[in-house]
């Protein structure tokens, strides 16, 4: 049994609305409401995500909607509406995506993740192309737990 007192419920719509170039994120669970268990960010406007590398979380991706390719280490996987593709830590992953998506990891990836995206997003509104948004997310990875893979076009 668990000590486990404070009960997590959110409506469909409802979450932390975190906003990146193109991208819209919804932070749907986070360590502060899972007692430091894992987190859940849903993807509302779909981005394709550079290849990186997560220190120390495994990722989990369950696919609302849509047909979605997922580069895993050398591996290119496919999944559609009800999918589950599991990323391990060290493993480079590019998930590519026509449609919303929804990410699980662990540990408080919802912070980093927060404040990637609140640095990254300074400079103002400006719309950025995928370039664009690889090098504003090169420039503030140094403030997290996140190592970006070199990213061949």
């Amino acid at each position: 049994m668990s000590d486990r007192t404070n009960v997590h419920v959110l409506d469909s719509d409802a979450g932390e609305r975190l906003q990146f170039s193109d991208a819209e994120f919804v932070v749907k669970a986070s360590a502060d409401t899972t007692d430091g268990a894992f987190t859940i960010i849903e993807e509302i406007e779909p981005l394709d995500t550079p290849l990186h590398v997560h220190e120390h979380e495994d990722e989990l991706f369950y696919v609302l909607e849509g047909d979605h390719v997922f580069q895993i280490g050398d591996e290119k996987l496919q999944a559609g509406p009800g999918g589950v593709i599991f990323a391990p830590p060290h493993s480079p992953r590019a998930p590519a995506r026509d449609t919303a998506d929804r990410t699980h990891a662990d540990d408080d990836l919802s912070r980093r993740v927060r404040g990637v995206l609140q640095r990254a997003g300074r400079g103002g509104a400006q719309r950025l192309d995928r370039a664009g948004v690889q090098q504003r997310l090169q420039e503030v990875r140094s403030d997290v737990a996140l190592a970006f893979a070199t990213v061949h076009a």
